[in-house]
């Protein structure tokens, strides 16, 4: 059994390898995030195990970039996504903010995962669920939650309070948001005006 799969590893090209893996970690993160909306007793261990993953991907692609197309577009998303969970870790108050703002990995998920559904009805409801999810949570909520930590940011600013990390979050949730609207926009050319300029591989 296990040879089997060590031979199937070796058959696969180095977008496949990094697919299974994402496949693989995501889902547990994917799980914990949907139960942390409602439980926040769950958050702090979502922050950690998505740390942990993010951390991992960033060395798997360091060590082999040619995994992804976009090698500085994830990099730089996920070293954002790391310096913006310093602020619930730290401050519990914002943890329901954070488990919104990683929400997002389950579109990863479902993205990823559709490339290597090849069963017809799974895979339509699997492309629908993706740009469902993709629209709800990369085009409003993440703007949503820039719009709440310009305001948190705000009343810190009033209470001259000028160390706190929160100050910090709206321009990374600003650069976040930029890349959710590139990346839409590299959809829609390649789905809709038809010029074909891959997406997927860069948000995975």
């Amino acid at each position: 059994m296990m040879e089997k799969v060590v031979e199937m590893w070796e058959y696969m090209t180095p977008f496949e390898r990094h697919d299974y893996f994402n496949i693989l970690t995501l889902t547990p993160v994917s799980v914990i995030c949907v139960l942390a909306v409602e439980r926040a007793e769950l958050r702090r261990l979502l922050f950690y195990c998505f740390a942990v993953y993010t951390l991992a991907d960033c060395g798997w692609i360091v060590a082999a970039p040619k995994s992804v197309k976009d090698t500085s577009g994830i990099l730089l998303h996920h070293a954002l996504a790391l310096l913006l969970l310093v602020v619930p870790i730290l401050y519990p108050e914002y943890g329901f903010y954070g488990t919104i703002t990683l929400s997002v990995e389950l579109n990863t998920w479902l993205l990823i995962t559709k490339r290597h559904v090849f069963w017809r009805p799974l895979r339509l409801v699997l492309d629908a669920l993706f740009y469902f999810s993709w629209v709800v949570i990369r085009l409003i909520f993440y703007p949503y939650l820039l719009s709440r930590f310009v305001l948190r940011a705000a009343e810190k600013l009033e209470q001259r309070i000028y160390t706190h990390p929160v100050l910090l979050v709206p321009i990374y949730m600003s650069i976040l948001c930029f890349m959710q609207y590139k990346w839409t926009w590299e959809i829609v050319k390649k789905n809709v005006i038809g010029r074909p300029h891959s997406v997927e591989r860069k948000t995975s």
